[in-house]
């Protein structure tokens, strides 16, 4: 018993020293690429009916690093913009069909454009939530829809909540997305705060 109780320790001990390593990259690129492999946790992909929704969790860190990475900002004005975007959380909520963005492929209709564009421009505070273990939801604060007429091969939404004591107190989150018009249904992504809460995020 006593063996079990010492190899739960080290391993514990193991995974806090590994999660407050300071991640080192030669260029944000690097970071970015990092963030986007599913394989350490933070981008999740679900397809329904050939349309691809991917889910990728963007540390605060990464988000304001990648803000300042062509600026003359000096080290206290960095950390400053570090510490503003730490009180909140950011996902980068995107659609694709056939790898082209959902508003070249999908709309039938000038009617159905017109509707899945304004949901996306004006509606996702309606479409989105997040909540905790305990079903409490963390406030939704913004989104940011950008057009790229065609060009790119995502719909991209930034989704932004706020990191509240529900947030802090939950092992788990859940992002819960409403069908937005594209007969996905509605579509459940779950995410352990361990992954949240990573950070150290630097360049060489």
């Amino acid at each position: 018993m006593q063996n079990m109780v010492k190899n739960s320790l080290v391993v514990f001990l193991l995974v806090l020293f590994v999660s407050s390593c300071d991640k080192k990259f030669d260029a944000v690129e690097e970071i970015n690429d990092y963030i986007k492999d599913a394989n350490h946790g933070f981008s999740q992909t679900k397809i329904i009916n050939g349309i691809k929704i991917n889910l990728t969790y963007k540390p605060s860190e990464v988000v304001a690093i990648n803000e300042f990475k062509n600026s003359n900002y000096s080290e206290k004005r960095k950390d400053s913009i570090k510490k503003n975007y730490n009180k909140y959380l950011y996902f980068l909520l995107s659609y694709s069909k056939d790898d082209k963005e959902i508003l070249s492929t999908i709309p039938q209709s000038r009617e159905e454009f017109n509707s899945i564009q304004n949901t996306l421009t004006f509606e996702m505070n309606d479409k989105v939530t997040l909540t905790n273990n305990s079903q409490d939801t963390i406030p939704f604060i913004d989104s940011n829809f950008s057009r790229t007429y065609g060009f790119a091969r995502s719909t991209n939404i930034l989704l932004i909540f706020e990191k509240n004591k529900d947030f802090n107190g939950s092992k788990e989150i859940y992002f819960n997305l409403a069908d937005i018009g594209l007969q996905t249904g509605d579509v459940k992504f779950k995410y352990t705060t361990s992954i949240i809460n990573q950070k150290n995020f630097k360049l060489k």
